[in-house]
């Protein structure tokens, strides 16, 4: 899917290495085919890229608060998953930019300790006008 002759470069599963954007996964089961994109970030902010794949976004080593901006223009249905992945919410924020679409009609949301728990995650789905929590 997307690389020539129809082979990735990269290898088939992870870990991939921190900062790093996995190649496109797909699979299918029970009549359903998806495909994914997994980013790992270490200690920096996130733009997600418009894609027609669902997005999980690892984030750790957090110094400071941190933001993930998800895309401006994202594909109706699309999912954005941000997983605090080291337990870096026990002294800093991950604030998840809307980026001119609202979540459950806030501009942003802020994953802290206390809101989604150390090592929280968070769900959000496009449903073609505005990101909801799922």
């Amino acid at each position: 899917m997307g690389f020539p002759g129809g082979r990735s470069p990269y290898p088939a599963s992870g870990p991939y290495p921190i900062g790093y954007w996995s190649p496109w996964e797909s699979g299918s089961g029970g009549g359903t085919t998806f495909s994914r994109v997994v980013v790992r970030s270490n200690d920096a902010n996130v733009l997600v890229v418009p894609t027609t794949s669902d997005v999980y976004v690892f984030m750790r080593g957090l110094t400071a608060d941190r933001t993930v901006t998800l895309p401006a223009a994202p594909a109706t249905g699309q999912i954005v998953a941000v997983k605090d992945e080291d337990g870096s919410l026990a002294a800093h924020s991950i604030i998840i930019a809307g980026n001119g679409n609202t979540i459950d009609g806030a501009a942003s949301y802020t994953m802290t300790a206390a809101q989604n728990g150390v090592k929280g995650s968070i769900s959000l789905l496009f449903d073609g006008v505005a990101w909801g929590i799922v």
